[in-house]
Formats: C-alpha cells, sequence, structure tokens
C-alpha cells in the first residue's frame, strides 16, 4: 500500500469518527431539551400584588430593586454591541456591590453577556436577576402603524423563540438588523425573574392598530386570553401566550411576564395631555387573564419620570396632591393612582433624572426636571423618587440607568447634531446622554482639564495669544472646548473678559454695538465672562438655530440679500435651548404656557467642575484665580454638528432648519478686557486646529448617584 493510498484512508477514518462524534453531540444536547417530565417548573411567580421567589424550596416575597443595562459604550451604537465580556463581570461586581438584586436588559445581547452572568452567579448565594425584554424594530412601526402586520407580529414571534433559547443556551442566530447574533450555549434560565415584552408603544401605533383591526376584540389561547378588550390587548395577549407556550412546551419551564408600557399608552384617560399622540389611546394588561394552564402570572411594568408626559405638571389631580411630608408631588399622585388601577404588580421598570448641562422637559412640582442637573442633585433626587415608589407599595423599582449613553439624542437637540456620529463625542447639550449611575469620562486616565483652579495640565500649553498682558490656551476633547486665561491685574469686580469665537466663514459680524467692540474677523459667538453670576455665551442672531424655530422669541423679518451680506446688522443675543411646546388643554384649547417654553443654555456656571473635589459640581462652566480664568464650553453650544468630523451647522438663514453643515479645519479666538466702559485691552483673533476622531478616549468613573442608589437598596 502506497503511503498516498494509506494517508487517504486515514483521513476518511479520522472525518467519519468525527461526524459520529458530532452526531451524538448533537443527539445529546437535543434530548437536553427535549426529555418531558410531563412538570412545568417555576421558581418565580405573582401573588395578589407581590412577587415571589423560590429559595431553597421556600416563595419568599421579592421586592425588586434593579437597574437597567444598556448596550453600548462610547464608541459604539447598540446594535453593534461594543460592551466586552470583560466589561460585564466588572460592571456586576460593581451593580452586585450596589445591593441591587436585578438587571434588567433590552433585547438579546451578544454571547458574552450570557457568559459572563453565568460566571459570575454560578457560586453566588444571592445572585443577579435578570429581567429580560424583547426589542420591536422601531422601523417597521412606523412603516406599518399595524400589530398584526406581518412584519411586526411574526417577527416578534420569532425573536421571542430566539430569546427564550438563548436563556435557556440552546440558539445560533445568525447575524441579524434586529438583535445579536451567534453562539449562545449558557444556560442562564435559573437567574431570569421574568419577561417584558415589546417597547414604549407609541400611542398612534396602538390607536392605528386598533383602528385596522376594530373586529379582534378578544383572545383565546391556552396560557393567557382576554375575553374583551381591544384589538391592540389581543395582539399582546396573542404574543404573551406564544411565549408562555414557547417556554412550557419545549424547556418544561415558566416564569412571570409583562408588557412594557409607559404613561402615554397607560390604561388612564388624561384630559389635561396637551399632546394628543401621548392620551390617543390606552392599553390595560389586567383585562389579560392566564388559564389554569399559566402557573407563573403577569405583572404590569412602566417606565415613569417626574418630568414627562405634560399631564404631570398641568392636571389639578397630580399638582396638587400633598404627599405625607406636605409636598406638592405629581409624581407620587401619578403612581398611586397607576398602582390602584392594577391589581397585578406594578413594576416601575424605568425611573431617574439626567444630570445634564442641556434640558428637555420639567417637572412643576419639584424641580425634578429632565435635564440642567448636577451629579449631587441627581444623587439626591433618585432616592426621593424610590422612597415615592416604595411608599405606593409597588412590587419594584428599576433606575434607569446603568451606564451614560453617548449615541443618545433628544427632541431638542437632533436636528442640531449628526446622529449618525453621536456615539464618538459626548454632547452636554443632549439631556438624554447622562441617566446613568456610570459615566464615561474623556481621555484615558484623566479628563483635559477641569475648572477648578488647578492649572497644571497647561504647563506645558503653548499659548495662541501671547503678550504682556493677556494670554490665551486653548485644547479640547471628545466633549469640551477648553480655554484658559491669564488677564494681567484681572479686577473680577470691575473687568469684563470677552471671548470672540469665529467658527464658519459663512457668518459673524465685525463689531458688536452690545459690547462697544470691533473684531478682524467675522465673529459667531462671544464668551463674556462678568463676575460669577452674569457670564454667558452669545450667539450672532444670524447664526441662531432657535430664531428660524420658536415661534417665542421675536418675529423675523424675510432676510433680503442685502442684509444677509451685511452681518454687522445682526446683534448677539442669548443662547437657549427649548424646553416645549405650546400647551392647551386638550379638552377646552385653554391655553396653558404661552408659546414655547426656552431654556438659557448659554448661561455660564461658576464653580469647581473637579469630580475629587468637596464643592464639585458637574454643571461648572468656569472659575477664577487670581489673574487666570479656565473655561469649558460643550461643542454643539458652539453650533457643531461633529467635532470628531470638524463639522459645523451651516446655513440657517439661505437653506433653512436642516442646513448642510461646513467643514472647518480651524476656529478663532481673541481676548477683549473692558474696565468699567473703557476697552483696556484688544487682540486680533488667532487660530486653533484639533485632530479628526473616530475611537474616542474615555474612561469610567462612579457618579455620585451611584452611592447614593447604595445606600437607598441597602436601607430598603
Amino acid at each position: 500500500m502506497s503511503i498516498k493510498v494509506f494517508l487517504k484512508r486515514v483521513l476518511i477514518i479520522t472525518m467519519i469518527i468525527l461526524i459520529i462524534i458530532s452526531a451524538l453531540y448533537i443527539f445529546q444536547d437535543k434530548q437536553r431539551f427535549t426529555k418531558k417530565t410531563g412538570t412545568i417548573n417555576f421558581s418565580t411567580k405573582t401573588e395578589e400584588k407581590n412577587i415571589l421567589v423560590n429559595k431553597n424550596g421556600e416563595w419568599e416575597n421579592f421586592f425588586v430593586k434593579g437597574v437597567n443595562l444598556g448596550a453600548s459604550k462610547p464608541g459604539y451604537f447598540p446594535n453593534e454591541y461594543g460592551v466586552t465580556k470583560e466589561d460585564y463581570l466588572r460592571w456586576f461586581n460593581l451593580i452586585a456591590e450596589m445591593n441591587a438584586n436585578t438587571i434588567r436588559v433590552y433585547t438579546i445581547l451578544k454571547p458574552e453577556f450570557y457568559e459572563a452572568l453565568y460566571e459570575f452567579n454560578k457560586d453566588r448565594e444571592n445572585p443577579l436577576y435578570i429581567i429580560h425584554g424583547m426589542w420591536v424594530n422601531d422601523n417597521s412601526i412606523e412603516e406599518t402603524m399595524n400589530a398584526y402586520d406581518d412584519r411586526i407580529i411574526k417577527n416578534m414571534k420569532r425573536d421571542i423563540t430566539s430569546l427564550i433559547d438563548v436563556v435557556h443556551g440552546n440558539a445560533y442566530i445568525p447575524q441579524n438588523s434586529t438583535h445579536a447574533s451567534g453562539k449562545y450555549k449558557y444556560d442562564i434560565s435559573q437567574y431570569v425573574l421574568g419577561f417584558i415584552l415589546g417597547i414604549e408603544w407609541e400611542g398612534y401605533f396602538v390607536y392605528g392598530t386598533d383602528l385596522f383591526n376594530e373586529e379582534i376584540t378578544s383572545y383565546d389561547g391556552e396560557y393567557l386570553k382576554l375575553e374583551e378588550g381591544t384589538p391592540f390587548e389581543a395582539f399582546l395577549a396573542q404574543v404573551g401566550d406564544y411565549a408562555v407556550e414557547y417556554e412550557s412546551e419545549k424547556y418544561e419551564e415558566q416564569r412571570i411576564i409583562a408588557f412594557a408600557n409607559w404613561p402615554p399608552t397607560d390604561p388612564l384617560i388624561q384630559p389635561y395631555e396637551p399632546e394628543d399622540y401621548n392620551d390617543i389611546a390606552q392599553i390595560d394588561v389586567d383585562k389579560i387573564k392566564g388559564t389554569e394552564k399559566f402557573e407563573t402570572g403577569m405583572f404590569a411594568s412602566y417606565h415613569i419620570y417626574p418630568n414627562y408626559p405634560n399631564f404631570l405638571n398641568m392636571e389639578p389631580e397630580y399638582t396638587e396632591f400633598i404627599d405625607d411630608e406636605g409636598k406638592n408631588n405629581s409624581y407620587r399622585a401619578y403612581l398611586k393612582k397607576i398602582n390602584n388601577h392594577h391589581e397585578i404588580p406594578v413594576i416601575v421598570t424605568e425611573f431617574g433624572v439626567p444630570s445634564s448641562r442641556g434640558i428637555a422637559h420639567f417637572d412643576s412640582t419639584r424641580g425634578f426636571d429632565q435635564g440642567n442637573l448636577s451629579e449631587n442633585e441627581q444623587a439626591e433626587i433618585i432616592p426621593e423618587l424610590y422612597e415615592d415608589i416604595v411608599k405606593e407599595n409597588m412590587a419594584g423599582a428599576i433606575v434607569f440607568s446603568w451606564q451614560d449613553e453617548w449615541f443618545k439624542t433628544s427632541w431638542n437637540t437632533n436636528d442640531l447634531i449628526d446622529t449618525e456620529r453621536t456615539a464618538y463625542w459626548l454632547d452636554e447639550q443632549t439631556n438624554e446622554q447622562f441617566y446613568g449611575l456610570l459615566s464615561f469620562d474623556t481621555g484615558e486616565e484623566h479628563v483635559k482639564s477641569y475648572p477648578d483652579g488647578n492649572f497644571s495640565e497647561w504647563e506645558n500649553s503653548k499659548a495662541i495669544i501671547n503678550d504682556d498682558e493677556a494670554k490665551l490656551y486653548m485644547d479640547s476633547d471628545e466633549s469640551y472646548i477648553y480655554f484658559k486665561l491669564n488677564i494681567k491685574d484681572l479686577d473680577l469686580e470691575n473687568d469684563s473678559v470677552y471671548i470672540p469665537i469665529d467658527v464658519t466663514p459663512n457668518s459673524g459680524a465685525y463689531k458688536s454695538s452690545l459690547f462697544g467692540l470691533e473684531f478682524d474677523r467675522g465673529v459667531d459667538f462671544i464668551i463674556e465672562i462678568k463676575g460669577k453670576e452674569n457670564s454667558r455665551v452669545y450667539i450672532h442672531d444670524y447664526y441662531d438655530y432657535l430664531r428660524y424655530r420658536a415661534k417665542s422669541l421675536p418675529s423675523i423679518q424675510k432676510f433680503t440679500e442685502e442684509r444677509t451680506k451685511d452681518m454687522d446688522n445682526f446683534n448677539y443675543i442669548y443662547q437657549y435651548l427649548m424646553e416645549n411646546v405650546d400647551i392647551y388643554i386638550k379638552e377646552t384649547k385653554q391655553k396653558l404656557i404661552k408659546d414655547e417654553q426656552i431654556f438659557e443654555s448659554g448661561k455660564l456656571i461658576y464653580g469647581n467642575g473637579n469630580p475629587n473635589s468637596d464643592e464639585y459640581n458637574s454643571l461648572a462652566d468656569f472659575f477664577i484665580v487670581g489673574d487666570e480664568i479656565e473655561i469649558r464650553i460643550p461643542w454643539q453650544l458652539l453650533n457643531f454638528y461633529d467635532p470628531s468630523k470638524q463639522k459645523v451647522a451651516g446655513d440657517y438663514c439661505v437653506e433653512g432648519l436642516n442646513p448642510k453643515p461646513i467643514r472647518i479645519s480651524k476656529i478663532y479666538s481673541g481676548i477683549n478686557v473692558k474696565r468699567g466702559e473703557e476697552l483696556v485691552y484688544s487682540s486680533n483673533l488667532q487660530s486653533y486646529s484639533w485632530k479628526e476622531w473616530n475611537t474616542p478616549s474615555y474612561h469610567e468613573r462612579l457618579k455620585p448617584a451611584y452611592y447614593s442608589v447604595q445606600k437607598m437598596f441597602e436601607d430598603e
């Protein structure tokens, strides 16, 4: 026999052996999930308004103390699944040390998440439980406006199948556009407290489903049924029944389930809600009942915040409610009403406030606004909201969220930035990015500069303006543009310091009658440092987005070609963010708030921005020591569309509200100093440049709220 024939036979025999081994493995693996005992196993269930967990054969009341875990970190959008196994293990340790007992996730994550959770929990007496969500594609919702469309209901059932197989360690998911993919082999089902199916349903989607399917008013399933309800409630009963049936029949297990909901589609009627889409349809999950075959039970899941929707700020039933501390408390009033409505347990599966510079909505009773709150204020507010939840006898509370999310946008800033690049820079003006207990601060080890009076980070920097009377340094990172000034013999009581900034070649004035200043370049912004309480950033009104958007600002005369060319005909004005639009009582059309509400985001806050300081204020914009001033300005406050690609907003006057962005390579800044009304120093504008980036630099930092949540969970 030739060596060639011998080797060929060896190869064939080896392949046969491998095929047999693989077949045996597949058979045994399949047997693991097909062997039937005829008994449904479950370790969680509901009883009246409580959730119970079986521990060592004993049923115990279980109050959910949780945190929502997102799927992203800087440099990644959620569908890119950039969080690693090492990240998860580190975070699980921190979350457990925070005294939480539950993590809520929104969708199927990549296999590393389940592997990390399995490793973390396997030797723990008190594991971290999971409430696992199942996401629904937003694009399909907008395209169909009908839950019974195949793109919704079929895909939802497919994803339910995948989700249940995933938590049982029995799935291979190919690449797809809905959630993560890969081989899932770690069985974490013993740690899965329950499932939440769906998302925050938009009112018009629920309304459309009800309108298109009027004949569907009931559902009779093996595990869930609806005797009489709306078409959308029947849809929920159907997909919920499918989930329970699939897990019961394939794995002989059940767990508690819920359907995601929020106040805009709650079962209550809100006559003071001004926005139709926030009260156009109702969902009442109490109408969905379990059959005798469903042994675990349902709970109601609500995302509830103190500052949205608007009926919380308008309806006397909420705004005039007095809590047991004698305070007006619309949040507590709503919790009481929604909990009283339900016979099943209610978990507040999202609550919190963001520690952001920008703001989107306000809370009229306690000032728990959606933004413009410091990290210390966030740390104080979250326990107050939690106390409201506990006092209203809810079944649990899940803080939103574990980590800050750079990719997020907000309704009042998403027109101003490139929403396809938000994951690469931190926008201090967008409140949605700052709900986390864990901050991703810029810089691999430390932030480039804090306004804190310590100027050591500037020692090796080169000034762009450098003479005996004044010096100006500039720097930047993924979050701010930094300025450091030295003004000889600075007199904070009498001096006004102006930093003119030229951002775009398409606009800007060469003089300002407001300040009595002249410039050598067209200036788009002016930073005015005028004492600790009266400093701000002004914008040239030609370049102000809000002048073209907000009805409450002075009406704009039509720009003629002549006026467009003469930028000096414009003024420098305050900078604002919109907080709200016109608000009416829906039933009576009575106007409650005149025109749009606006918030002066250009107002600068004096303080120490260093987290290591006892006087730490995360909202601090500038600090002064002697002759030296440190300032940090968020990129978006200077109309940056995407600083990572050196893009600024285009020409609103010529192109309207969505102008084509302009690419620049430099910005120009200068110094002007007035002592009283006398101009004592003036410089030409000099250039500052920075490099583009695609990989942001960051490091993790626990916010003060982490420690306040740690204490509140310990005390409960």
